[in-house]
């Protein structure tokens, strides 16, 4: 597993360092400590929905009718 920092180095140049992806966590204090500026996760709405398409077979692109996206900006 990769840690932040890694990815940090891979963009060095970088003037801004978000991490956007549907399995970030909601918590975004510990990226902010790593110089993240934005974190954004998405939030499920109906889990019990989700799970039954899940469990049915569904793919990845049905996720949009029971999810949110979410994002966390750090101050300053």
């Amino acid at each position: 597993m990769e840690k932040i920092e890694n990815f940090r180095l891979y963009a060095s140049n970088a003037r801004h360092f978000v991490v956007v992806h549907p399995t970030a966590p909601p918590l975004p204090e510990p990226f902010f400590k790593r110089g993240v500026i934005m974190v954004a996760p998405m939030m499920i709405l109906d889990s019990d929905s989700l799970f039954k398409h899940v469990l049915e077979g569904a793919g990845t692109t049905l996720f949009k009718e029971f999810r949110e996206n979410i994002v966390f900006r750090r101050d300053g």
